[in-house]
């Protein structure tokens, strides 16, 4: 009887072990106990999430086996630091309790692989944390791991992640090495966001983007041997609204571009809408009602806007734009949503986009319940240049500016607008800088009436003053630089029938 007992106390206390391992309860006592020791030893062994999902390689549609990799956790990620976002420490093991080795995570790549098969052209190694910090995954399981997935032989690329410290040439040097020659190696950071106060004070990232862009430079080192780089993008950290978001992560986007093309690296985008993950930061402003993750239309907004814009469509860097819709188990259902009648249209949508980079793959999304088809055309987009407007002389004649442009020609004078960086100024006697061109997403009927006074009044509602120009099919408005935001919330609300 006596040993009855003492084997069921071990066995409890092998249970609340395992438990405090998992969530993290620092507060509680660390037990030495075989049986909490066997258990830890077991779990170590599988890995925390496994999903197949599409991408897009090398110009064609291919599938994604993503790994997320059980380790000790993120070394940044400890105590009261960490970002403001994440709690992937909720599938990491305590490492008081047991510390995983090279042979637990050798076990947990096994299992991971059983699910490859012919159509898996890329594994993502993730692993809750920094793949190149040696602290949380061991030297040998570098050399191990990139050697098992060499032996792939419809592989084409492999992705890891790190914080910008840890992605230094000889780190990289080592990975490379190990995996064959015709595999490219993807590394991601992390970059969440290229505002600072954003980044760094919102998310408590602790990265300046002038290391980031060391980073990016030890990584283009490598540009002749495919070594790529992946932009991590948030969208929608606590404290944006939707709009302060949707613009945030679209120049974001632009930023990443631009300096993939000055570093002349190859840069995926990868855009990672906000899920609520518990015992964060971010889990207090949703519960206090202050935070609500993005929705699935305004992810479908950043995609096309991103898609089109100048700085990533003309740029031969920029090689695709991906979403990751994955929780990994973590959100219990907070994530980005939509209504029920559009929800699974929108993720088949974002899937299918994934895998094709077709943007046309939006062009009819349509919802009855939270789009109906009336709103739609009161759908508008910000147009990334800047405007300018500039009096010229009557009798002056020539070609219209590049661009969006609108000439207005009277017996007494002549007015060009036009993007500023196409006008020839030294035709002016007039300027005017320092506006931008919002676009009235729709067509309409010549006989529809009332549109743009609706459209215009909501502006005056909110103080801004604008100037109406139209084309055939569609209407424009340009507005001060200084009032953009206030004129892109007031047609927002708009938009949604607030």
């Amino acid at each position: 009887m006596t040993d009855v007992l003492r084997h069921s106390r071990c066995c409890v206390l092998a249970l609340l072990s395992l438990i405090a391992a998992l969530c993290g309860a620092n507060d509680l006592p660390i037990i030495d106990n075989p049986c909490a020791t066997a258990l830890l030893a077991s779990l170590a062994q599988t890995p925390a999430f496994v999903e197949r999902t599409p991408v897009h390689i090398e110009g064609k549609p291919a599938v994604r086996l993503m790994i997320v990799l059980r380790t000790n956790g993120c070394y940044f990620d400890k105590g009261d630091s960490g970002c403001t976002i994440c709690n992937y420490k909720q599938h990491a093991i305590d490492p008081r309790r047991y510390r995983v080795n090279a042979d637990n995570l050798s076990a947990q790549l096994d299992l991971a692989l059983q699910n490859v098969d012919e159509k898996i052209e890329q594994i993502d190694l993730l692993t809750l944390g920094n793949y190149l910090n040696q602290s949380e995954v061991p030297l040998a399981f570098w050399k191990e791991s990139m050697a098992r997935l060499s032996k792939l032989p419809r592989l084409k690329r492999v992705v890891i992640e790190s914080r910008t410290k840890f992605i230094q040439e000889s780190n990289i040097e080592i990975v490379r090495s190990a995996l064959r020659a015709d595999i490219t190696l993807e590394v991601s950071i992390g970059v969440e966001s290229s505002n600072d106060y954003i980044r760094n004070e919102i998310i408590k990232k602790k990265l300046a983007w002038k290391e980031l862009e060391k980073a990016v430079d030890r990584l283009a080192a490598f540009r002749d041997r495919k070594v790529v780089f992946q932009a991590y993008l948030l969208i929608k950290p606590q404290r944006l609204t939707e709009r302060e978001a949707i613009e945030d992560v679209v120049q974001s986007a632009v930023d990443v571009a631009i300096m993939a093309q000055k570093k002349r690296i190859f840069t995926r985008i990868a855009f990672e809408p906000v899920f609520v993950t518990h015992d964060t930061e971010l889990e207090k402003e949703f519960l206090a009602g202050r935070y609500h993750p993005v929705k699935l239309w305004s992810i479908v907004e950043i995609i096309k806007r991103v898609y089109e814009h100048p700085a990533v469509k003309r740029n031969p860097f920029v090689t695709s734009i991906f979403v990751g819709m994955s929780d990994e188990n973590l959100s219990s259902g907070r994530k980005a949503s939509s209504c029920s009648h559009c929800e699974a249209m929108l993720l088949r949508a974002i899937e299918a986009f994934n895998s094709t980079q077709n943007i046309g793959t939006f062009s009819l999304l349509v919802c009855p319940q939270c789009r109906p088809e009336g709103e739609v055309a009161m759908n508008f987009k910000l147009l990334p240049e800047s405007m300018s407007l500039m009096q010229i002389p009557p009798d002056h004649t020539g070609s219209a500016p590049s661009g969006i442009s609108a000439v207005i020609r009277t017996a007494d004078e002549q007015t060009v607008i036009a993007p500023t960086a196409a006008l020839n100024q030294t035709l002016g006697a007039k300027v005017s800088h320092e506006w931008r061109a919002i676009q009235l997403e729709g067509t309409w009927e010549f006989s529809e009436v009332g549109i743009i006074s609706k459209i215009t009044q909501a502006l005056a509602d909110s103080h801004v003053s604008c100037l109406a120009f139209s084309t055939w099919n569609t209407d424009y408005l340009l507005v001060q630089e200084s009032q953009v935001l206030q004129a892109v919330s007031a047609l927002e609300k708009l938009a949604r029938g607030y």
